[in-house]
């Protein structure tokens, strides 16, 4: 078994001071999967036997470059094979192309779309060894991960007899949104933001005219929550320590609790995540003490987000287990869907997608249980997600439309921005870069709309790379200027590392050599600058 990984890093091969692009290879320039490439070759050439190789590549259009330049440096007739729903038997459709002397000891058998053949070719695989062996064919089956994973699981003898080689992208210079996670100060439902803002002006009208602290308080713990709820954390965070100092004044220690909280969670939304786990801990500290079940449950979740944002996904897992119990016993559904969702998150943070998946599923049936839209919306994305992570972008198209229907629906600007992304890097996966530049460009328009820096960074840098793999070079460099100048401007420093990858990605394709490696330089020092071993 041959295991090879690779990122996307251009590689450039320099000798004797001269800078040249990687011979004989396509359009792959990078060194890793050139070596993986070598060692096909090398297989390929001496199977005098036959072979059986599954090349595990989620990319589509590498798959092209890797099937272009094996084309360039092998001898042998090539010879495709997609499968279809009509077309499942691949072991029977070889078998009868040979006897119609279609391929031969001499061809080199690609078969493609095995995902389409599903449930079925797993067994055909399992119980055709004979065939196989009986025609000594070269026989490369190209598959997702996915589909790796469930011929491991069902088809064990076959996957024993074959070779596996793993070309594995890290896909870093091609974003997609995180996972949604979600938090708590309590429970706020609206049907579209025009209407929470709405709903922030009748509340503010109110609180011109309230007399009483208690009513005072009450209402500036609202419009605080409301205000976090559209991310706007300066007037959040004025009127939940507004809400506090009359809270204590009143001595109600409940207040107080639902008061740190929100400045914990606003901390949270400003990236300060030590800070915001300082404010969660002293509102869990009084939960405790005034045996506030519902409280103490969503101080454990919101810990979760802010170590699940820290990176410490141990930690991240503990915390929402704790609520999950909580809002298990004292029958909070909205909660308990909450705690599937971040633990779903916290599992796909650790590489673990199937168990991620068993979790947003949960997540998501709840959500429609008791009607909360943007919760389905959420589980949607977080799950078009997963399956992409798994190389299953179809499923994760479906998942990321039913998202964008529901953030429609309900005006989420910012929801239907991220669904737009992630189609657009779907759809790049599968090598329709046209149609990934439309869903781009429409959430690239949203991002801009409502001001969202990060996203509009993003989105150039999607087009930047959809641009270069049609060949359009020049356009791809105005699209990966423009990140670079966002996330100088915002001070994203793993941002800029990458726009200054993919600007030398973009040089070294038009044969400047000399500005490629310039850019390769800084990118290189920005890696080292903030720890990125795998950028670097």
């Amino acid at each position: 078994m041959v295991r090879c990984s690779s990122s996307n890093c251009s590689f450039v091969k320099r000798e004797n001071g001269k800078t040249e692009k990687f011979k004989g290879y396509s359009q792959i320039e990078d060194k890793d999967i050139c070596k993986s490439i070598d060692e096909l070759v090398l297989v390929l050439k001496l199977a005098n036997s036959g072979v059986i190789l599954l090349v595990e590549c989620n990319n589509i259009p590498l798959r092209n470059e890797i099937i272009k330049t094996l084309n360039e440096r092998i001898n042998f007739k090539f010879y495709t094979i997609v499968l279809d729903e009509k077309n499942k038997n691949l072991p029977a459709r070889m078998y009868m192309d040979f006897e119609s002397k279609k391929i031969d000891e001499k061809t080199v058998v690609l078969v493609e779309g095995i995902e389409n053949a599903l449930p079925e070719i797993i067994g055909y695989l399992n119980w055709s060894r004979e065939i196989f062996l009986k025609l000594k064919l070269r026989t490369i089956i190209f598959c997702p991960i996915y589909i790796m994973d469930e011929i491991i699981k069902s088809a064990p003898d076959f996957y024993r007899f074959a070779n596996r080689i793993t070309i594995k992208e890290k896909n870093e210079f091609v974003e997609g949104t995180k996972m949604q996670m979600r938090s708590f100060v309590s429970d706020i439902y609206y049907d579209n933001e025009n209407e929470l803002k709405d709903r922030i002006k009748i509340q503010e009208h109110l609180l011109s005219n309230a007399e009483d602290d208690y009513k005072v308080a009450d209402i500036s713990l609202n419009l605080g929550k409301m205000y976090l709820k559209i991310c706007n954390y300066d007037k959040s965070i004025m009127y939940f320590k507004n809400s506090k100092n009359l809270y204590e004044k009143l001595n109600d220690k409940k207040g107080i609790l639902m008061s740190i909280m929100g400045v914990g969670l606003v901390h949270n939304g400003l990236c300060d995540f030590k800070k915001a786990i300082v404010f969660l801990e002293n509102s869990l500290k009084i939960a405790k003490e005034i045996g506030d079940k519902a409280g103490e449950s969503k101080c454990y979740t919101n810990l979760g987000n802010a170590y699940q944002s820290l990176g410490d996904f141990r930690k991240a897992i503990e915390f929402p287990e704790n609520s999950l119990k909580i809002f298990k016993e004292i029958g909070d559904k909205a909660g308990e869907s909450a705690c599937y969702t971040d633990l779903g998150v916290a599992y796909y943070n650790l590489g673990d997608f199937r168990k991620a998946i068993v979790f947003l599923e949960n997540s998501l049936k709840i959500d429609k249980e008791i009607g909360d839209k943007a919760g389905e919306s959420a589980c949607y994305t977080n799950l078009g997600v997963a399956y992409q992570s798994l190389g299953d972008f179809r499923k994760a198209i479906v998942f990321l439309e039913n998202s964008l229907k529901i953030a429609k629906e309900i005006g989420d600007k910012t929801g239907e921005s991220k669904c737009y992304t992630n189609l657009g890097v779907a759809y790049q996966s599968l090598g329709d870069f046209k149609k990934a530049i439309v869903f781009l460009e429409n959430s690239l328009k949203i991002a801009k709309e409502i001001g969202d820096k990060t996203g509009e960074s993003k989105c150039y840098t999607n087009l930047g790379v959809a641009y270069q793999s049609l060949g359009d070079f020049r356009k791809a460099i105005v699209f990966h200027e423009n990140s670079l100048k966002i996330a100088k401007e915002i001070g994203d420093k793993a941002v800029e590392s990458k726009c200054y990858t993919n600007l030398g990605n973009a040089y070294h394709s038009l044969g400047d050599f000399k500005k490629a490696i310039e850019f390769h330089e800084n990118s290189l020092k920005i890696f080292k600058e903030i720890g990125d071993k795998a950028g670097e």
